[in-house]
């Protein structure tokens, strides 16, 4: 008897878990207003400031930039590793640029004026299937982030 007063309130947790689902939500890259910058050093720098994040499918991040110094590309994970912004996936430059994640997988991000992806300005974004349980979406998360560059 003892066995199933334990075993019964742990199978209901392993349910409640296993069919949590998450709401997708907006998040300004970096934390704050116009933190889609070099950072100033790498504390807070804007790939720590995506590792304390879980983004899933839906999601939009807000990027803040001054448009007149500045644009936002989506690239490649080679063009992400090499700083290389010549072919973009996506080119934006509106100073505040909203990007649905808008499927699971890694979303790379660089600032296109010239310098500053090589001096910080990159992003990588981990986005994990909406409405699987939050330990399905770490062990995903693990799989991919030993892809990660």
């Amino acid at each position: 008897m003892a066995s199933l007063r334990t075993t019964i309130p742990f199978r209901i947790l392993s349910m409640l878990l296993l069919f949590t689902s998450m709401e997708a939500r907006e998040y300004v890259v970096g934390g704050n207003k116009c933190s889609w910058a070099v950072p100033k050093s790498s504390v807070g720098s804007l790939q720590e400031w995506a590792h304390t994040n879980r983004f899933i499918v839906g999601d939009i991040l807000i990027f803040e930039y001054d448009p007149k110094v500045d644009t936002l590309l989506r690239v490649t994970k080679e063009d992400y590793k090499s700083c290389n912004g010549r072919k973009p996936i996506e080119k934006y430059d509106d100073g505040r640029t909203k990007v649905e994640l808008d499927r699971s997988e890694v979303f790379y991000f660089i600032g296109g004026a010239k310098g500053l992806c090589e001096n910080g300005q990159k992003l990588s974004v981990v986005v994990i299937p909406q409405g699987i349980s939050q330990l399905t979406g770490l062990r995903w998360i693990g799989k991919l982030i030993a892809i990660l560059p």
